[in-house]
């Protein structure tokens, strides 16, 4: 099981792809954010629904059918796969309808490279035992509480919210890291990227 994880986030590096577990309504967190992506970073060894980010990747916006948005969410933690176990790999959220999680299911590499040469909306990953690797957030991003609906989360409360965690984003075609000292998003190479 080691080598195919080893080689699923060797696809998932080569394909430039960050494999994000983000704040959703879908995840029926009590509170929502931030203690819900606070939850998943306190318990890697929880099952996780993640999707994948490329660099162009947009996040559902009130103009695209959340449906159709090619991710799940604006914010949330950035997964390494080190020691874990992707259980499934499809090209679409599937929810929870029909999820093969059997206590020794674990996705092919074929089933994970057909999820990312199919994906065409928000590709769902399911995932056991994932490493947390820094917090990813849109330029833009919003957050979801059962209380409030969507919020607003700009810079300073993620800052805040995660004080320890690299913050990373996406803008004009790059990857972007944030520097806490310099108080400002520099390009970063796929390579430069928080990894396991």
């Amino acid at each position: 099981m080691r080598n195919r994880n080893a080689r699923i986030a060797k696809l998932l590096r080569r394909q430039r792809r960050l494999l994000v577990h983000f704040n959703t309504p879908m995840s029926r967190h009590a509170l929502g954010y931030p203690h819900d992506l606070q939850d998943a970073i306190a318990n890697p060894h929880w099952a996780m629904c993640c999707s994948t980010v490329k660099v162009n990747d947009q996040p559902p916006s009130q103009h695209t059918d959340p449906g159709r948005a090619p991710v799940q969410g604006h914010i949330g933690v950035v997964m390494g796969l080190k020691g874990s176990r992707v259980v499934e790999a499809r090209p679409w959220d599937q929810g929870s309808n029909g999820r093969g999680d059997g206590p020794d299911r674990v996705a092919s590499l074929a089933e994970c490279r057909t999820a990312l040469a199919d994906k065409s909306v928000a590709d769902e990953w399911f995932a056991r035992d994932l490493k947390p690797l820094a917090i990813f957030k849109f330029p833009t991003a919003y957050g979801y509480t059962p209380m409030a609906g969507e919020i607003d989360v700009p810079l300073p409360t993620v800052l805040a919210d995660f004080p320890t965690m690299p913050i990373v984003s996406v803008w004009k075609g790059r990857f972007q890291v944030f520097d806490r000292t310099k108080g400002l998003f520099f390009p970063a190479a796929y390579a430069d990227l928080p990894k396991a």
